[in-house]
């Protein structure tokens, strides 16, 4: 709670009241240890984002400010580079790092500055029972509580009514409710997930002040606005607090907006805090869907879209906004809806690992949540920086994008896991293609749009890093022998989708785990890993939490059959439950719900639960490429659908693999053999290497038959003009044990068993498309050619 004394004392520092009280404020300002006090502990870094217009056009600037305890927020003048490089490299996080001002900074209290001689010393977050409340204030999903604040000055008032500004914001005016509204709009950008509500009722302490239908009007009858916005911002801050008896506007809602009369902003539009509570706006700005749809995504952790330059991605409400109050209806563009999650069932991704996608794009205005093509998709590169593509069809609470309309969009972004500013880089329609030179090691990736329904509300798209799949002329060369796609010759080129069924594994030859958190109140504390015991590594972990109260899942991952224990650790020893929120954690193993006992929970500093199979031998099967360990993505939308890099599932050969000889072999296939599949269809030897991503398959499948074997070497990778082992080869056993070619032959009871297991499958280099192990291994594998029987 902020005392009466409180205010007239931070309202004497401003120079607002009579002489007496500004002779005391002179007093004080001469006294550095006395400005210099409040700054001894260190203080919430925020990043402002504003709108500004200026010189005929409009203009972002982002800087850095100082949150004190008190509410109180003081523009800090560090240089831009300097900023830009600390939030690139997340070493500060809006809303959530604490700085500590350097001993010689100079503060200017009637205006909040701090003038920096020094860079500030950026703070490790605290944890532990002590620790501050540093969980970002905004969320992507669930239900948010907004507060309006129209604002009396001692010459000017915002110029709306309270039910002006809580219509255009909830759409509640009984007798005319507005139709389109912040709260409607993210509503349907969201498809239900977001949902804003009005801050509840409260009285004040003066009679005239009181909080209806989510609005209130504060009357700071001291302040001018020939002050400006920042000391404008401070005095509503603070008189919040003493009018409604709370130690910070937070508590009021979860978001609150600040409407300053007009002349307080000069040439503003609006700005906000990323990450924060608080977003504050020109007047009458403070009516604009866009403007209302823009500062609380700064408050969501969105960054701005540009095209070029500042604002000028007009595809989504992160560009400019617009003098309208009930338009344009448009959401996000590509990176700032993978960030928010909402389509995260829809995501698809693009890499060295998955060197292509051709198939369809939906748009995201159609419900994410039921099964279809992918709404959103992300060209990960080895880099920090990745490239997002949607389909931007010009429908529905879309309709009013004001650029790339019905056509095909791609940006450029961070990771699509927290802030960053995006730029426009393409908006491609039917025929049109964008090429990146030297995406991922060194090959190029091109995204074409074949085609665009807009009735189906989908774009047929080719992206491929390096060559496009082999070209086709029917359905029936596409073909690739898998009952869990649907294959169709699209525009020239093969298409595989994904068909979803239970009878369609998602990770052949391997397990799935998810494993979900639920935070407590003191979220970075928590950290887990699942160690796999069979290798002793660790598969996967998590940790690095923000959110309180919040779940957390990594989604299901595919990782190796074997024995693992399961550790979560509370850096402050009091586990997750329940004298400061009631966390928990759950496990997911193949589908099958690990039992945990519930008094797990309060483990104390660390608890471990061991599930699984026991670990395979080494004549088990084929050998598991893990999965990559990663953090998880935040939930609380429904778990991602994962796009996982699959080992392949060798299928045994009945007849025995051919004795080593040392002859040569010829490297042509027979164009005249015809390869008759298992369900009777026939091929050529060609078809083996058709579908990269199913090559490893077929070639495990076809190429251990004798007769395949002699008629196709090339396709099956046997060709070499001299029959022998690479001495310098070794591959990964399914144990993790390194072994040589050698090791086929040095036990005679194994040696068929050993090559049955592993001469068929495809080593893991990196390129989208190696040869077996067999290649290496000839001589030891026994595919030098010769009588086979």
């Amino acid at each position: 709670m902020i005392s009466s004394t409180r205010i007239i004392l931070g309202i004497c520092f401003l120079g607002f009241l009579t002489s007496p009280c500004l002779s005391a404020t002179v007093k004080s300002k001469k006294s550095p240890k006395k400005k210099r006090e409040k700054f001894d502990k260190p203080c919430v870094a925020l990043i402002q984002d504003s709108q500004r217009d200026m010189d005929g056009g409009r203009h972002q600037k982002s800087s850095l400010a100082c949150a004190l305890d008190t509410g109180e927020v003081y523009n800090v003048d560090a240089p831009e580079n300097w900023l830009e490089e600390q939030v690139h490299n997340k070493k500060i996080l809006s809303g959530v790092s604490k700085i500590m001002m350097p001993q010689n900074i100079f503060v200017d209290e009637e205006n909040f500055d701090i003038k920096m001689v020094e860079m500030p010393t950026i703070m490790s977050p605290v944890i532990g029972s002590g620790a501050p409340d540093m969980r970002r204030l905004s969320t992507v999903e669930g239900t948010l509580s907004v507060l309006i604040v129209r604002v009396v000055a001692s010459d000017a008032t915002t110029t709306a009514s309270e039910s002006q500004l809580a219509n255009s914001v909830f759409g509640n005016d009984n007798a005319n409710p507005q139709s389109v509204n912040m709260r409607s709009q993210y509503q349907a950008c969201s498809h239900g997930k977001l949902n804003f509500i009005e801050a509840p009722d409260r009285n004040g302490r003066s009679s005239r002040t009181r909080i209806r239908k989510g609005a209130t009007t504060l009357y700071i009858e001291n302040v001018s606005t020939t002050r400006g916005y920042s000391v404008m911002e401070n005095a509503i801050t603070m008189a919040l607090g003493d009018e409604f008896g709370v130690s910070s506007p937070r508590q009021l809602a979860s978001h609150v907006m600040y409407c300053l009369p007009p002349n307080t902003f000069a040439n503003g539009v609006a700005y906000a805090y990323i990450g924060w509570w608080l977003s504050v706006y020109n007047d009458e700005w403070c009516l604009k869907l866009s403007a209302q749809m823009h500062e609380l995504g700064h408050n969501l952790n969105l960054g701005h879209s540009n095209e070029i330059q500042p604002y000028r991605d007009q595809s989504g409400m992160m560009g400019f906004s617009y003098w309208e109050e009930s338009a344009p209806l448009m959401c996000f563009n590509a990176a700032k809806l993978w960030e928010l999650g909402w389509h995260s069932n829809r995501h698809q991704v693009v890499s060295s690992l998955q060197p292509f996608y051709i198939g369809e794009i939906a748009a995201f205005v159609d419900d994410p949540d039921i099964d279809g093509p992918p709404m959103l998709i992300k060209l990960e590169t080895p880099s920090d920086e990745d490239y997002f593509i949607n389909f931007n069809r010009r429908v529905s609470f879309n309709s009013g994008t004001k650029e790339g309309g019905d056509e095909v969009l791609v940006v450029l972004a961070g990771d699509g896991n927290g802030y960053s500013e995006s730029d426009l880089k393409a908006k491609l329609g039917t025929g049109s293609t964008y090429k990146i030179p030297n995406f991922a090691n060194g090959k190029e990736i091109s995204v074409e749009v074949v085609g665009i329904n807009l009735q189906r509300r989908v774009a047929n798209v080719r992206i491929c890093l390096g060559d496009c799949p082999p070209e086709c002329t029917s359905n029936s060369q596409c073909d690739d022998e898998d009952p869990c796609t649907e294959d169709i010759c699209l525009a020239g080129s093969c298409s595989f989708n994904r068909i979803t069924s239970d009878l369609c594994d998602v990770c052949p030859g391997q397990s799935t785990l998810d494993v979900t958190i639920i935070t407590d109140d003191f979220p970075r504390e928590t950290s887990w890993t699942v160690l796999n015991q069979c290798t002793n590594t660790v598969q996967i972990q998590g940790g690095d939490y923000t959110e309180k109260q919040t779940a957390y899942t990594t989604g299901e991952v595919c990782v190796p059959k074997g024995r693992y224990i399961f550790t979560i650790n509370d850096a402050y020893g009091d586990g997750i439950c329940c004298n400061w929120g009631s966390g928990s954690f759950a496990i997911t193993y193949n589908g099958s719900p690990i039992a945990i006992n519930p008094q797990q929970f309060s483990f104390g500093s660390s608890t471990s639960i061991t599930f699984g199979e026991e670990c395979p031998d080494l004549l088990s099967g084929p050998m598991i490429t893990s999965s990559p360990t990663a953090n998880p993505t935040k939930s609380p939308t429904a778990n991602p659908t994962k796009s996982p890099t699959k080992s392949p599932t060798k299928q045994p050969t009945s007849a025995p693999i051919a004795t080593p000889t040392s002859e040569d072999k010829s490297c042509e296939d027979d164009r005249n053999f015809a390869l008759i599949l298992d369900n009777g269809n026939t091929r050529n030897c060609k078809w083996l290497t058709l579908n990269p991503v199913r090559t490893n398959n077929r070639v495990a499948r076809y190429c251990p038959r004798d007769a395949v074997k002699a008629a196709c070497p090339a396709s099956c990778g046997f060709c070499a003009t001299t029959c022998k082992d690479d001495n310098n080869f070794t591959f990964e056993l399914n144990i993790g044990k390194i072994k040589g070619c050698a090791w086929f032959t040095q036990n005679e009871d194994n040696m068929q068993i050993r090559r049955e297991r592993y001469c068929y499958l495809i080593t893991d280099d990196g390129n989208s498309l190696v040869t077996p192990i067999g290649v290496a291994c000839q001589f030891s594998c026994g595919l030098c050619g010769g009588d086979s029987s």
